[in-house]
């Protein structure tokens, strides 16, 4: 996990690395028909691009950062 502390005024692109999973805030490019909506997104994945109009032109802010249940070492999955 990344040691500086999230700051939710931080706007995220397509390829950059997830700091902190928990739930973002997204906003599509203009002339996207997506708006604006809210998604998950897990620590060290990649933000993706939109998948239809505004591509690589989506943005993602953290809303509220929350750890992955994969991230505890007190649940495990099963075998």
């Amino acid at each position: 996990m990344a040691s500086k502390k999230p700051n939710t005024k931080d706007s995220f692109q397509p390829t950059d690395k997830v700091k902190w999973s928990g739930i973002y805030d997204v906003v599509h490019g203009k002339g996207c028909k997506h708006g604006e909506h809210q998604v998950t997104c897990v620590t060290n994945e990649e933000f993706p691009p939109c998948a239809t109009t505004c591509g690589s032109g989506v943005r993602f802010r953290l809303y509220e950062a929350a750890k992955h249940l994969g991230e505890y070492k007190r649940f495990k999955k099963k075998a």
